[in-house]
């Protein structure tokens, strides 16, 4: 049976009344500004809009000494007397950041299930605390499970590099990897008006990146993002521009330091093969930089290897601040009926519905791309260890962390 039952957000009346939520109030150029403003200070500070929590009904009592009782029975299958022994202690946590101390009294689990808690909403503080609680109690084995983690902030995700790559790490310096840009006419026009408007805080301004050496990019240097180099994609062959990535994106993680430096060979990733966006990044860079080992848990016995990413870490732009950022670039976005559009333009209108949408706008790369070198989202990752679920795990994740304790030896 179901342990949880979800409650309806919202409940509509008719067709009316979910028209009202479909099609979207006017947009004024100052609001859709501000959420272009808003989204720059995001990226480099790592910080996000407050997430929503969604509350489930409540378990009766009968139900959760059922559900307790069945629990047990599945610790003695699996684990037998061993079970007994198996502790979780809560160290510190946060709304999305908790790290617990296992019983074998070296393993510390960093447990983080969004790459966008926020960096003032309690993840800097706990994570902090995470490393002096373990530095306390002498802990040197860090297990690092995203299982539930499908993204977030590009920028507080290399901050979390910067903070964990430190002495004996091969990456420690660089929390940064290759990317690249899509071009295309609209592309050209955007990079040539943040040059003739002096606009660097948008994708398509050049002083927003650094070169692959690390040094900034002069917003009048236009060598990195045009012409382009063309690139065979889905058959067709198209301009993108040299490799590049966010100028200053996540240095702040360098401010902080970890009381306790795990090293590569004592840290483990654990993914459901869930782990997408700035969560495939992170753990990438980890694997691919410092050959930090991977841990996929869950799919089926006899078909094919899993990787521990799903789609790799890119970066999206949502609808505001997609269209705040043509605004700042001098672009018309206004709506106009469909029947009214210019065929020869190439600038994007305003949709009037109130649907979001988000736009990919770059490639991400393994350590030491060369331009031939396939992006990420065309290469198979795959874990270094594949653990298959069984009824305790499927059902009390947490459990997996023992299972692969013995990978430290």
């Amino acid at each position: 049976c179901f342990t949880r039952s979800f409650k309806a957000l919202k409940t509509y009346t008719g067709v009316d009344s979910w028209m009202e939520d479909y099609y979207a109030p006017a947009y004024d150029e100052e609001s859709l500004l501000k959420a272009a403003d808003e989204w720059a200070e995001r990226e480099i500070t790592g910080d996000i809009k407050p997430v929503v929590e969604h509350v489930f009904m409540e378990t009766s009592a009968k139900t959760k000494k059922m559900i307790d009782n069945h629990k047990q029975e599945l610790l003695q299958r699996y684990f037998g007397a061993a079970a007994s022994s198996m502790t979780f202690e809560l160290l510190v946590n946060s709304t999305h950041l908790t790290f617990w101390q296992l019983s074998d009294n070296e393993t510390l689990v960093m447990y983080l299930d969004t790459m966008e808690p926020g960096k003032f909403t309690g993840f800097v503080p706990t994570l902090v605390e995470g490393f002096e609680m373990a530095a306390q109690r002498g802990l040197s084995r860090l297990i690092i499970d995203l299982t539930n983690n499908g993204g977030g902030n590009i920028c507080l995700g290399r901050a979390l590099l910067a903070f964990l790559q430190r002495d004996g790490w091969a990456g420690n310096g660089q929390n940064w990897g290759p990317q690249d840009l899509p071009l295309s006419v609209f592309a050209e026009q955007l990079i040539n008006s943040a040059v003739e408007n002096d606009v660097s805080s948008t994708v398509w301004s050049p002083a927003f990146y650094a070169n692959q050496d690390g040094q900034n990019i002069n917003n009048t240097d236009t060598s990195y993002l045009l012409p382009g180099v063309p690139h065979l994609r889905g058959g067709l062959v198209r301009q993108y521009s040299k490799l590049l990535h966010i100028n200053g994106c996540g240095d702040w993680g360098y401010d902080l330091y970890p009381a306790v430096d795990f090293s590569p060979s004592e840290t483990l990733i654990i993914t459901k093969g869930l782990c997408g966006s700035t969560c495939a990044l992170f753990a990438n860079h980890m694997a691919l930089y410092d050959d930090v080992r991977t841990v996929v848990l869950g799919g089926m016995p006899g078909r094919q290897q899993m990787q521990y990413t799903s789609f790799p870490g890119l970066q999206v732009l949502e609808k505001k601040p997609l269209f705040g950022q043509f605004i700042k670039l001098k672009q018309n976005v206004s709506w106009v009926p469909y029947a009214d559009i210019d065929p020869n333009s190439v600038v994007p209108r305003l949709l009037p519905t109130q649907a979001d949408f988000r736009y990919c706008v770059r490639e991400i790369y393994p350590p030491e791309a060369s331009y031939s070198t396939k992006p990420m989202e065309f290469n198979f990752q795959q874990a270094n260890y594949h653990y298959f679920n069984n009824e305790l795990t499927a059902n009390y994740p947490e459990y997996a962390w023992y299972q692969v304790l013995d990978l430290f030896n």
